[in-house]
C-alpha cells in the first residue's frame, strides 16, 4: 500500500520544544496510581507542519464563516454590486428588484438564504465565468451547452497560469444557482445533460476518508488534561479535541456557540450552535461530563471549562460568539489578544503533533500524523458505535446530527440531546469492561490498524467549588443557582405585584390593609410629582442601565438597590452612571415602562 502524503502545508519545525517553559511538560504515573500527579519531564519531539503563528494575517474565509446574516457583511455586498453590474443585462429579476423602492429588503431576502461563505464562493465563480466568456468572445445572449462547456475547459486549463483557482464542478453549480434565484435565463443552457458531466467523475480511484482517532491517544489527552501541572492553555487545546469529539460537531460548528450559552451541571453540559453547516436554525448539543476515566466530579470537561473562564472572564465580553480562541506555538503557546477564534489550520496542525503523545517519556505514539484530520474526531464516536449492537442507529444519527427520516417524530420528540448522552455512557460502559474499538482502514476493505496495548485507568475525586467568572455555572455539584446569579436578588415586578393585591382587597377591608402594609416596602410607581430627569441616579448591571428609585430608598442599610422598573439588585453589584456620562456608555437603556417614564423626562 503506499504511503499517505503529508498534508500540502506539512514542514518540517525544528524550532518546537516541548520543555517546563512551554507549558507541554506532561506528568507521567504509574497504571495504578491513585490520581496523575507526578513531575517527570518528557523528551523534547519534533513536529511535522508549521506551527501556528501570530503574525498569519486572517483570510476572507476566517471573516465570512463567522457572519449570521449574509447581508450584514461588506464582503458580500461587495460582490453582489459585482453581479447586479453583470448580470442585469441578462436578468429581468435584477432589474425589477433594483428599480423598486424596497429593493434593499428585496436583497437581504434574496442573500439571507445563504450562508456568507456559499455566496462569496458562488459569486466569484459567476464573475470569474463572465469574465473568462468575454475573454473568449462568448456571447452570453446566445450561449450554447458547447460554448459553456468549452468555457469552463478553458479556465481549468488557465488555473495554473492565472492563478485563479476555481474547480469546474463549482462554476457550474453557482451558474446553476443564478439560474434559480437570480433570474439568469442566459445559463439555461447549463442544465443540459453534457454539462452534468462535469459534476460525476467515473475515475477508478479510492474514497478518501476522515479515520477515527485511536483510543490511545484520546485517553492520553484526557489524562493530561486531568494532570494538575498542565497549562491552562495546552488545556484549551486539547479539551477542544475532546469536545468535539463528545459533541459530534464540526470544527467550524464549535465555534458558531455563544459560551454563555451553555448549561452545565457536572454531569453533562449542554447547548446549542446558532448555526451549522447543514441549518441555521441552531444545533442542539450535549456532552457526558465524566469522559472515559472520571468517576466522580472532578472531569477533564470541568477543567477545560475552568481554563476558558479565567481566559474569557479576562479578555472576553458576553458578545463571544466562538468557544475556542486562538493559541499560536513557538518555542511556548501563546494567546492571541484580541480574542479571535482558533483556526481549522491550527487545529489540525496541533492534532497532528499531539496525536503522537509528544510528553509521553516511554516515545511518541505509533501513528503516522498525516492519516488524521479535525474532521476525523466527529467520525471517531460513530465509527466505534457502530461496532456496538446496543447503540441504535437513531441514536447514532443524534451524535452525528444528521437529518431524520421522519422529520415529524424527531420535531415532536423534543429532544435532540438524551440519544446522544445514551450512545455516550453506552460507549463509556463498554470502554470499561474491555471492549477496544477497532479502526477501520480503507472502509474496512484492509485489516484494521494495530493500537497500542491500553488498560483503561479511572479515578475518582470530587470537584472543589469554583467561583465562575463568565460563565453561568453553579460553584458545586449540589448548586442549583450559577456563581454569578447568586449575587442578584431574585426579580420583583412591583407594579404586577401593587395590581394583584389591589384585584383581591375589598372597600371594606382597605383601612385594615393600609395599616397592615405600613411595614412593607413602599411601592416603586409611588414617583415623585415633578423632579428633573438628570437628577436621577442611574445605575447599570451588566449591559443594561436602570433608574434608581432613590425616592423609595428603604430606611437604614440596605444590601439591596430598588429600580424605577420595580427590580432589585445586589447594591455590590451594580455601577453607578452619571447622567453626564450617559453618551459614552455601551449598555442599553432598560425598556420597562417604570424606567421609561424616566427616560422621558431626559
Amino acid at each position: 500500500m503506499p504511503k499517505p502524503r503529508a498534508h500540502p502545508q506539512s514542514l518540517r519545525c525544528d524550532n518546537v520544544t516541548f520543555n517546563d517553559h512551554s507549558g507541554l511538560t506532561q506528568v507521567t504515573h504509574s497504571l495504578d496510581s491513585g490520581y496523575p500527579d507526578d513531575r517527570e519531564s518528557g523528551p523534547s519531539k519534533r513536529c511535522r507542519m508549521s506551527a501556528p503563528s501570530q503574525k498569519q494575517s486572517g483570510t476572507k474565509s476566517d471573516v465570512l464563516v463567522r457572519v449570521k446574516q449574509s447581508s450584514s457583511s461588506s464582503i458580500v455586498l461587495r460582490l453582489w454590486s459585482q453581479i447586479v453590474e453583470l448580470l442585469t443585462p441578462y436578468s429581468q429579476l435584477i432589474r425589477d428588484v433594483m428599480a423598486s423602492a424596497h429593493k434593499d429588503h428585496h436583497v437581504a431576502r434574496i442573500l439571507d438564504n445563504f450562508a456568507a461563505t456559499t455566496l462569496a464562493k458562488y459569486f466569484q465563480s459567476i464573475v470569474g465565468f463572465i469574465q473568462a466568456c468575454h475573454s473568449l468572445h462568448i456571447d452570453l445572449d446566445n450561449l450554447t451547452p458547447v460554448q459553456l462547456a468549452d468555457a469552463l475547459l478553458a479556465m481549468r486549463l488557465a488555473r495554473s497560469s492565472d492563478g485563479i483557482y476555481l474547480h469546474g464542478s463549482t462554476i457550474l453549480k453557482s451558474i446553476r444557482w443564478s439560474v434559480r434565484h437570480l433570474g439568469a435565463d442566459c445559463f439555461q443552457c447549463s442544465f443540459d445533460g453534457l454539462l452534468s458531466k462535469f459534476l460525476t467523475d467515473k475515475k477508478a480511484i479510492d474514497k478518501k476518508e476522515s479515520l477515527p482517532l485511536p483510543l490511545f491517544s484520546i485517553l492520553h489527552w484526557e489524562k493530561k488534561v486531568l494532570t494538575s501541572s498542565t497549562s491552562p492553555l495546552l488545556i484549551i487545546i486539547l479539551g477542544a479535541f475532546l469536545f468535539q469529539l463528545w459533541t459530534g460537531l464540526r470544527w467550524s460548528d464549535m465555534q458558531r456557540i455563544a459560551p454563555q450559552q451553555l448549561v452545565f451541571d457536572y454531569q453533562d453540559i449542554r447547548g446549542i450552535a446558532w448555526r451549522t453547516k447543514t441549518t441555521t436554525k441552531g444545533q442542539a448539543f450535549g456532552c457526558l461530563a465524566s469522559g472515559f476515566m472520571s468517576l466522580d466530579s472532578h472531569t477533564w470537561l470541568l477543567l477545560f471549562f475552568r481554563a476558558l473562564d479565567t481566559i474569557f472572564s479576562k479578555h472576553g465580553d458576553s458578545q463571544l460568539d466562538f468557544l475556542i480562541p486562538r493559541i499560536t506555538m513557538k518555542t511556548s503557546l501563546e494567546l492571541v489578544l484580541p480574542l479571535e477564534p482558533m483556526r481549522y489550520t491550527d487545529a489540525l496542525f496541533y492534532l497532528r503533533t499531539f496525536i503522537q503523545i509528544p510528553w509521553r517519556s516511554a516515545g511518541s505514539g505509533p501513528f503516522n500524523p498525516s492519516n488524521y484530520t479535525i474532521h476525523g474526531l466527529k467520525a471517531t464516536f460513530l465509527s466505534w458505535s457502530s461496532q456496538i449492537p446496543a447503540i441504535s442507529e437513531e441514536q447514532r444519527r443524534q451524535q452525528g446530527h444528521h437529518r431524520s427520516v421522519n422529520q415529524s417524530v424527531r420535531l415532536y420528540s423534543r429532544d435532540d440531546v438524551y440519544p446522544q448522552l445514551q450512545l455516550q455512557q453506552i460507549l463509556i460502559d463498554s470502554i470499561a469492561t474491555d471492549f477496544r474499538p477497532k479502526t477501520p482502514v480503507h472502509r474496512g476493505g484492509q485489516t484494521p490498524a494495530i493500537e497500542p496495548a491500553i488498560k483503561l485507568e479511572r479515578y475518582q475525586k470530587a470537584a472543589i467549588d469554583f467561583d465562575w467568572k463568565f460563565f453561568f455555572f453553579p460553584r458545586s455539584p449540589g448548586g442549583n443557582i450559577p456563581a454569578r446569579m447568586e449575587e442578584i436578588l431574585e426579580t420583583i415586578d412591583i407594579e404586577d405585584e401593587s395590581a394583584s393585591n389591589g384585584a383581591s382587597t375589598t372597600s371594606a377591608s382597605s383601612d385594615s390593609s393600609s395599616s397592615s402594609s405600613q411595614h412593607e416596602e413602599p411601592s416603586a410607581k409611588a414617583q415623585p410629582a415633578n423632579v428633573d430627569g438628570s437628577t436621577h441616579v442611574l445605575a447599570q448591571l451588566r449591559q443594561t442601565i436602570h433608574v434608581v428609585a432613590t425616592w423609595n430608598a428603604p430606611s437604614g442599610t440596605s444590601k439591596a438597590t430598588r429600580m424605577a422598573c420595580g427590580r432589585q439588585f445586589l447594591t455590590s453589584s451594580l455601577k453607578m452612571v452619571q447622567y453626564a456620562d450617559l453618551e459614552a456608555q455601551t449598555g442599553s437603556l432598560c425598556n420597562h415602562p417604570g424606567c421609561r417614564h424616566i427616560w422621558s423626562r431626559f
